[in-house]
C-alpha cells in the first residue's frame, strides 16, 4: 500500500478525475505545472495502415492540435483495397473510394497532405524496404511528434495494424540516425515524441 500524496484525496479533497490518481491540490507551485495536455506542436505525422486508421487512432488530438496552429500530415501505408464486407466490389473503385474518404476526412481535421504508399491491404511487411520509405517521409515532414499504432498492444488481431507500428517506431529510430538510410537526400531527423494509439 502507498502512502497518500500530500493534499490528496485523503486530505477531504475531491479527486481530481483524472486516470492517473490524484494530483497536490494547488498547482502550479514551487514553479511546477502539471498538464495531461501535451505542448501543440509545430508540425505532426500520423502514420496508419489503412485509410480512416488515423481518424480512429487520434483523429481527436488531431483536430485540436490543427486549431491551435499544428500543421498535420497524414502516412497511409496499404492501399485500403480489402476494406469491405462485400464480396462482388470493385477493388480498383474501392480503393479510389477510399483514397477520396481520407483526403476529405484529413481535411476535415485540419490536414491537407496525406501521403499513401500504396502496399496492398492486408499484405504490409515491416521490412527493410518499408522502413525506408517511411524514414524518409519522417526525415521530409521532420515532424515534432510521431503518432502511430502501437505494435505491442496485446492480442491485435489485424496483421496490417502490427506491421504499421513496427513501422512506425523503426522508422522514428532510423530517421534520426545518419548511418540509416544514407541515400536519402534529406538528413537525418529526431521526433520529440511517439505517440502510440490503443496501448494497452
Amino acid at each position: 500500500m502507498t502512502a497518500p500524496l500530500p493534499g490528496g484525496r485523503d486530505a477531504g479533497r475531491p479527486a481530481s478525475g483524472l486516470p492517473v490518481g490524484d494530483l497536490p491540490h494547488g498547482l502550479p507551485r514551487d514553479g511546477l505545472l502539471v498538464s495531461v495536455d501535451a505542448a501543440v506542436p509545430s508540425v505532426v505525422l500520423a502514420i496508419g495502415a489503412h485509410p480512416d486508421d488515423v481518424e480512429f487512432g487520434c483523429g481527436g488530438t488531431l483536430a485540436k492540435w490543427a486549431a491551435a496552429g499544428c500543421e498535420i500530415h497524414h502516412l497511409v501505408l496499404t492501399d485500403g483495397s480489402k476494406g469491405t464486407w462485400e464480396t462482388d466490389g470493385d477493388p480498383e473503385a474501392l480503393v479510389a473510394t477510399r483514397r477520396h474518404e481520407q483526403v476529405t476526412a484529413a481535411a476535415v481535421l485540419g490536414g491537407e497532405d496525406v501521403q499513401f504508399l500504396d502496399w496492398p491491404d492486408g499484405e504490409l511487411e515491416s521490412g527493410r524496404v518499408q522502413r525506408r520509405q517511411v524514414c524518409q517521409v519522417i526525415r521530409q515532414v521532420r515532424p515534432g511528434i510521431v503518432l502511430g499504432h502501437d505494435p505491442w498492444r496485446r492480442y491485435r488481431l489485424h496483421p496490417d495494424h502490427r506491421h504499421a507500428g513496427w513501422l512506425t517506431v523503426d522508422a522514428v529510430v532510423a530517421a534520426r540516425d545518419p548511418k540509416f538510410f544514407p541515400d536519402i537526400p534529406e538528413g537525418p531527423h529526431r521526433p520529440e515524441a511517439v505517440l502510440l494509439w490503443e496501448a494497452d
